[in-house]
Parts: C-alpha cells; structure tokens; sequence
C-alpha cells in the first residue's frame, strides 16, 4: 500500500494504532538467515494461532478492514475495489445484507478471498479461517479471480471498476491466466503471501499446488510466484494500514504477520540476502518508521554511474543490498562505515531503470528507491 499518512492523532495513539509485537514475541531470530529463519518464524507464528472459524471472519474484519485510510469512514476498506483516487462504490462492516449470498455485479455484496486459494488445500482449516491472509473483497472481484494465480497482465479480458484486471500472464515462468491488483496494494497482497507460505510450511507438502505453491516446505512457493512477490515487496512497501491490520489480527486471532512487522526478512528468506549478523526486531511503529526513513539521503537521485549514501549521525550504516524490479540482488556489500563520510556506491554496470536499495543499520532496515539514468 504506497499511500501513507504522516499526520498522527492522538485519537489513533490511544486506541493502539502503532501497538508493538509482545516484548519476546520475535525471540531466537537474531542471526538466522534463509530457511533457517523461515522455519523459526513458522515455529512462532504458529504458536498461540487461535483458529476462530469461518463464520467468525465477519467479526475480525470489523476490527481489521475498517477504512481509516482513504474515504476514512468506517465503511470496509477493500483491496479489490478501493479507488485511491476517487470515490467507489461502499460496504457496511455491521449490515449482513452487504455480505454475499448471491451476486450478479460489483458492488452487490462482499465475501471472503482467500489470496491464496482455498482450493489448493481443500478448504480445510485452520487455513480456511486465517484472517492474516483471508481478507474481505467484493464478490463479484472474488468471483472473477477465482482460484488463478496473482500475476502480471498486459491484455486484460476482465477489469474491476478500480483497475484490478485478469488475464494472460506476461511474467516469467507461467504462460496461464493471472489475476492483478492495483499498484496500491501490491505490495500487501504479496506479504500475505509470504505469510502463507511461513505460516503452513509444515503442510504445504501436501496440498495441491496450483502453479503457486512447489510443493516444499522450505521455498514452498514456485520461483515465478516468489519473483514477482518480491518485486511487488519492494515497489510498495509496508504501509500503515498493514500495520494497524497486523495488530488488529493478532489480537484477533494470536499470531502476527512476520513480514509486516519487519519486510528485511523478505529478502533473507527468498532473496538470498545474507542476514546471519543480528537483524533490527523493533516493531516498525509509524513513528520508527518515518525517523529510520529520514536518517538517510541519497544523492544524486537519479544518478548515472554513482551515488552517495548520507547516515545522520544519530544513527549508523552496517550494510547495503540493492534490489533490481524483478527481484534480483544486483549489489551486495557488509562494512562498519564512518559516518562522516557519505558512502559512495559505484551503478555504472546497471541498467537504466528504478531500484530498491536496501540499507542496513542499527536502527533497522531502510528502502529507497533508485533511479539509474
């Protein structure tokens, strides 16, 4: 979700909006790297995981999916038909006649999507009932989607009246039909993806696999889908809606979404990003998040064969990785960097086009885009 909201209320500050993971919560992560990690994070998240049913979706959601964002009115914030930009068509969290029976069009009615698809594990539970990636969307939006995989689409046969289009995938790796959301929510649809695949390791192995799933308890997603959830990760970030629907969920349900509460893990898991020094575990609070992202300037931005790094000086650079769109770590490098000095990295072997840099350091882990002219 690229949108983000600098003002903050002390309204939002006493009803929990930037409420922090439990003291301990993320405990023995510290130098694990790869699936070492993911499968510490598997042990924690399914731990204290309340299944609360099905028909108990509709309950979590009017917690989790309230519109605080956009229209800001309460109604139910949905990833398939919200319009950034514009005004759509709106749902009652409270009213059971807005949920789904039958539906002929959009705007009809909301039900439950599950993104990745219920199919694939037939409809059993507890993955059936997990609101971390069970999210409330238009019916007729589900309907289209079906069970097909999320990915790119240059022909569209279908589109949703916000621009969510299925058609042939034009990615790397599957030449069937995919499903695409809008460029908002990208991002967030990937993370509970990943969520997914951490939170179900253990039984993926036996589920079907849908041209999503691999299969494995260890990647568990096929590389096409982990390439393009990547891409999707880095070009829209961590919001402040997934952080408030992160603690709304746990405190639904009990348990959290890893990759909400610190994004880094992404890239140690399925990136190859090497994370077996000691990764940041402060919870990524609104407030966290904005002091990290002004400790740093690059420049020149864009830049044509290199750039600088500038770390205030209340925090310090422990290392750097940069991400190309596809997903690709195109630059690596670890060092104990002073300060003073701006750290000057060389792009001239790049091509042209916009990167993620990621920067690593004591205070945690801080995404810039890049443009390489």
């Amino acid at each position: 979700m690229t949108k983000f909201l600098l003002s903050i209320s002390l309204a939002a500050l006493s009803l929990g909006a930037f409420a922090q993971a439990p003291s301990g919560y993320y405990t023995d992560t510290a130098g694990l790297t790869g699936y070492a990690l993911k499968t510490r994070l598997h042990n924690i998240i399914k731990t204290g995981h309340n299944d609360r049913g099905y028909s108990q979706l509709y309950e979590g959601y009017k917690t989790t999916d309230k519109d605080r964002y956009y229209e800001n009115d309460g109604t139910l914030l949905d990833l398939y038909s919200e319009k950034p930009n514009g005004t759509e068509y709106s749902y009652s969290l409270t009213a059971t006649s807005d949920r789904c029976g039958n539906y002929a069009n959009e705007g009809d009615c909301f039900n439950r999507e599950h993104t990745v698809p219920q199919s694939l594990f037939n409809s059993a539970s507890p993955m059936k009932n997990d609101i971390l990636f069970v999210i409330p969307t238009d019916g007729k939006v589900n309907g289209q989607r079906g069970n097909i995989p999320y990915g790119k689409v240059s022909a569209p046969n279908w589109t949703s009246t916000n621009g969510t289009k299925r058609g042939p995938n034009v990615s790397g790796g599957y030449s069937g039909t995919v499903f695409e959301p809008i460029d908002e929510f990208k991002g967030d649809f990937a993370r509970t993806v990943f969520y997914f695949a951490t939170r179900y390791q253990d039984k993926i192995p036996n589920f079907s696999q849908g041209n999503i799933l691999d299969g494995t308890s260890s990647r568990s997603l096929q590389q096409w889908q982990v390439d393009l959830f990547l891409e999707w990760h880095h070009q829209d970030p961590v919001s402040q809606r997934e952080i408030d629907r992160n603690n709304a969920a746990y405190t639904y349900q009990g348990n959290r979404n890893p990759f909400v509460d610190h994004p880094a893990w992404v890239d140690c898991i399925w990136a190859g990003q090497n994370c077996g020094s000691p990764v940041d575990t402060t919870p990524p609070t609104a407030i966290h998040k904005i002091a990290l992202q002004n400790s740093i300037d690059l420049y020149p931005n864009p830049a044509s064969s290199s750039f600088q790094i500038y770390v205030k000086e209340h925090n310090k650079m422990t290392g750097l990785s940069i991400i190309a769109i596809d997903g690709r770590q195109v630059y690596s490098e670890s060092n104990t960097y002073n300060n003073q000095e701006p750290v000057t990295v060389t792009i001239q072997s790049l091509n042209t086009g916009m990167y993620f840099v990621h920067i690593y350091t004591e205070q945690g882990t801080i995404v810039k885009k890049l443009f390489k002219q």
